[in-house]
C-alpha cells in the first residue's frame, strides 16, 4: 500500500487474498463465509435475532446448511449446536404439515376438491419468507470488497500483488468490479482492470494452448506448473471457486 496508509483489516484480507491462487474475492468471500459460520455455531446459537432469521428462512440453505456440517466437525461439536438451531424450526414444520392435514381431510370430503389446495396455493405457506443467514453475510462480504478493490486499485502494493500471474478474477466478480467503477465514474480504474483482465486471460490462453500441444506424443518438452494449472485457470474464471456464489450467478 502506498506510504501513511494503514494496514486496516480489509486490506490484511486483500493482501492474503492476493497472495493466493485464483480469484481473490472468491477466496474472501469463503474465508469471510467459514468465519462467520463458525462463530454463529461458537458463539450465537442462542441469538434470538439469529433464530429469527433461520426461522424465516427455514434454515441454512443448501449450500450453507452442509459447509455448517463441516465446521461443526472443526470445532469438535457432535451436533449439538445444529441441534438447537433447528430444534424449534422442526417443530414449526410439523405444525404447517398438520394444518395442511386439517385441509385436506376437511376438502377431499367435497367434490371438486378445493381449487386452492388443487392448484398448489398451500405451496407458499412453504416457501421461505427471509433470506438464508449466510447468504446475506456473503452477499455483504462481496459487495463490501468489490467496492474496496476498485478503491485501492491506485495504490502500488495493490497493483504488484495484483498482477501475479496467479491471480485473476473471475468473470462474475470481474464484471462485477466493473460495474462497480462505472457507478462511481472512476474511469481509469475501469480501465487499469479490464486492460489487467485482457492481458491475464491471454497468458492463460496461451499456456492453455501449449499444454494441450505439448500432449503430443511428438513434441519432447516439458509441461511447466504454469500450464499444467492452465486449465484449473479458466475453470474458476468461468465458474468462480467452489461453495462460493456471486450475484452474478443470479442473473
Amino acid at each position: 500500500m502506498q506510504e501513511g496508509n494503514t494496514r486496516d483489516i480489509l486490506w490484511i484480507k486483500i493482501e492474503k487474498a492476493l497472495n493466493t491462487e485464483g480469484c481473490p474475492i472468491c477466496s474472501i468471500i469463503k474465508t469471510s463465509t467459514e468465519h462467520y459460520l463458525e462463530n454463529l455455531l461458537y458463539e450465537y446459537v442462542l441469538d434470538v435475532s439469529l433464530r429469527e432469521k433461520l426461522h424465516k428462512s427455514f434454515g441454512f440453505c443448501q449450500r450453507h446448511a452442509y459447509l455448517a456440517t463441516k465446521i461443526r466437525e472443526r470445532l469438535n461439536d457432535d451436533g449439538l449446536k445444529i441441534a438447537i438451531l433447528y430444534e424449534t424450526i422442526t417443530s414449526d414444520e410439523i405444525g404447517r404439515l398438520k394444518d395442511l392435514e386439517k385441509i385436506f381431510i376437511s376438502e377431499r370430503k367435497k367434490f371438486p376438491v378445493k381449487r386452492s389446495l388443487k392448484k398448489g396455493k398451500f405451496v407458499e405457506n412453504f416457501k421461505p419468507r427471509g433470506e438464508c443467514p449466510a447468504c446475506f453475510q456473503e452477499r455483504m462480504t462481496e459487495s463490501l470488497y468489490i467496492d474496496d478493490f476498485r478503491a485501492r486499485s491506485n495504490e502500488k502494493e495493490f497493483r504488484e500483488l495484483y498482477g501475479r500471474d496467479a491471480v485473476i478474477l473471475c468473470r462474475g466478480h470481474f464484471v462485477m468490479l466493473l460495474e462497480n467503477c462505472l457507478r462511481f465514474n472512476a474511469l481509469d480504474e475501469f480501465d487499469f482492470f479490464l486492460k489487467m483482465q485482457i492481458e491475464k486471460l491471454e497468458k492463460i490462453l496461451k499456456a492453455l494452448t501449449s499444454f494441450i500441444d505439448k500432449h503430443d506424443y511428438r513434441k519432447r518438452e516439458s509441461i511447466n506448473e504454469f500450464e499444467a494449472r492452465s486449465w484449473r485457470f479458466v475453470v474458476e474464471y468461468f465458474s468462480g471457486k467452489k461453495d462460493v456464489k456471486s450475484r452474478w450467478d443470479e442473473v
